[in-house]
């Protein structure tokens, strides 16, 4: 980052603009570049390392925003199997110990119970595929086992129900797979068969529908090698009912919800090949309908719907490559490559609107490495609060506005809108911006203006404004720069 001098008028100009002054801003500065930032830049970068390298293991968002990381597998001379767990906190970049697994594992699950606690079911350990489960506290920081599942299974699906259940279905031991489903009830912590499933299933996909119902998608079994059916188990009738076929046959592929309530299936192994297609299901009509296919075929891939309702599907076997789908629009674009490729990794959905990819198998096998994807936030910020909630390049910008506390302000500005997400007192600010900032906030419905700021302090030339609102108000918020500044602007909500 090159900051130029300031010129000999600036410096007469005010004492807050003093040279002593700017050298303690630039100084600042440095020291920020070399520390964590959570300021957003739209595409990938890299985060903190695992504490360890994993393939095939588990991330679950837990209720305090940090992301749970258990189980896995690595190959150095012999397989692997860590049972030491990891948290990662966003605010801090970091990676910290979450206690240690009862067992190693992969291709196992990991379910967030409605208490807030993590329940980890099966998976493949050094010599058998598992039937105990085990449950992750995060007021303890600690790992107990529970009661074991009615039969082992590797490779299966989870889903908590809207009662609080979970519903394990499909799997099983290596080259064999299972139709058998059961409940597990966290208040009784005890499993019960329900009825089988259709068609035996592995590597298969399941997502909850918005009418409490689960989809259970492709996968395959002994007798028929890949399935391109699906059926729905419904947890008010005990039972399971088919509900058509996908257009190709899938396994190792993901199924998500859209915030339309549809279900796309994206991706996977065929047993052909790896197609780009993508299907979605609609509940309504539980009826299947191709979209628009992904740039390149995926499998062992991920896909996250992100805030804005757009779906990120990233890496698989050989792939660095990331795409964005645009339900609006039908359309796939490009979104960027990773530091690495990978497949059998994880994506989780962070609080903050990022996307945090962990470890999987890249090119120089099995990978400790993270990566944050930061969408495109556009102008409206919604009613997301935290630092870092915006990075953007005003030099690019145009000059638009002047603002009242900065008089003969010619610089280029970037304009967002804000919703209070509650009544208070919230504090926006530009700390972390790599110019000097001019801040200004109006009412975005009447225009009034409710507050300016060029410099909090002498020795700090970003700015900082204090607004009390009442919940659903929405705020324009503009960020100029002192005279002719221009830079990398870092917006902060608190």
């Amino acid at each position: 980052m090159i900051i130029s001098a300031p010129s000999a008028s600036e410096v007469r100009m005010s004492v807050n603009k003093s040279l002593s002054s700017r050298i303690a801003f630039i100084v600042s500065l440095l020291i920020v570049s070399v520390a964590w930032s959570g300021a957003w830049a739209a595409g990938w970068s890299p985060a903190a390392p695992m504490l360890g390298p994993r393939s095939l293991h588990s991330a679950t968002r837990l209720a305090n925003g940090n992301v749970l990381v258990a189980g896995g597998f690595y190959i150095t001379t012999v397989w692997n199997f860590p049972t030491a767990a990891e948290q990662y906190n966003p605010s801090t970049n970091t990676w910290t110990s979450a206690g240690t697994l009862l067992r190693g594992r992969r291709a196992h699950t990991a379910t967030l119970l409605q208490d807030g606690r993590v329940l980890v079911t099966g998976g493949e350990s050094t010599t058998s595929t598992l039937a105990q489960a085990e449950l992750y506290n995060p007021a303890t920081n600690s790992w107990t086992e529970v009661a074991p599942m009615i039969s082992p299974r590797a490779f299966h699906t989870a889903v908590r129900l809207q009662n609080g259940k979970v519903l394990v279905a499909g799997g099983a031991p290596v080259n064999s797979a299972t139709n058998a489903a059961e409940l597990y009830d966290p208040a009784t912590n005890t499993w019960t068969a329900v009825p089988s499933m259709s068609s035996a299933r592995k590597q298969h996909s399941a997502a909850l529908l918005g009418d409490g119902r689960v989809l259970v998608a492709g996968g395959y079994s002994a007798t028929t090698p890949f399935w391109s059916s699906a059926e729905v188990y419904n947890p008010a009738t005990n039972s399971w009912s088919s509900v058509g076929s996908m257009s190709t046959a899938r396994v190792l592929f993901p199924l998500v919800v859209l915030p339309s309530g549809k279900v796309l299936a994206v991706g996977g192994n065929s047993g052909a090949g790896l197609p780009p297609s993508v299907d979605a299901f609609d509940p309504a009509t539980n009826t299947w309908a191709p979209v628009a296919p992904m740039g390149i075929g995926r499998y062992v891939h991920t896909a996250t719907v992100l805030a804005n309702g757009q779906v990120l599907a990233a890496g698989a076997y050989g792939r660095d490559s990331a795409e964005l789908y645009a339900p609006a629009t039908n359309t796939w674009t490009s979104a960027g490559v990773m530091s690495s490729t990978r497949g059998e990794h994880t994506a989780t959905l962070l609080a903050n609107g990022k996307v945090l990819v962990t470890g999987g198998s890249g090119g120089s096998g099995h990978l400790a490495t993270a990566d944050l994807y930061s969408p495109d936030v556009g102008s409206d910020l919604g009613s997301a609060l935290g630092s870092g909630l915006v990075q953007a390049d005003t030099c690019a910008a145009t000059n638009d506005s002047t603002p009242a506390c900065s008089a003969g302000s010619t610089a280029p500005d970037r304009s967002f809108t804000w919703t209070a997400p509650s009544s208070g007192t919230f504090t926006v600010s530009t700390t972390g911006s790599s110019f000097d900032t001019v801040l200004s906030l109006f009412d975005a419905n009447t225009g009034a203006a409710l507050g300016c700021n060029d410099d909090v302090s002498a020795s700090t030339f970003q700015s900082s404004v204090a607004v009390t609102l009442t919940a659903g108000r929405q705020l324009r918020i503009v960020v100029d720069g002192y005279r002719t500044r221009c830079g990398t602007l870092t917006l902060n909500i608190q």
